[in-house]
């Protein structure tokens, strides 16, 4: 597993490497409540998906950028 930075990011490292049977493995411990198979770095990688999708869900009005 890759090494995770600490500087400012805009996503969550793992996003871009995890494949497609790591999310099918990191979703069945989420919905069976048994985490015996993924890493807490994994879990965070699925809850900043889940928080992005739920936000873009939510979204009500485009960003606004104010320059002074």
């Amino acid at each position: 597993m890759p090494e995770l930075k600490t500087k400012f990011m805009n996503q969550h490292p793992l996003r871009d490497d995890l494949s497609r049977e790591d999310w099918k493995r990191i979703q069945n411990a989420i919905d069976t409540r048994c985490y015996d198979t993924v890493s807490a770095d994994e879990i965070d990688a699925a809850n900043d998906v889940f928080y992005d999708a739920i936000a873009g869900q939510k979204q009500t009005h485009l960003g606004v950028v104010t320059l002074q």
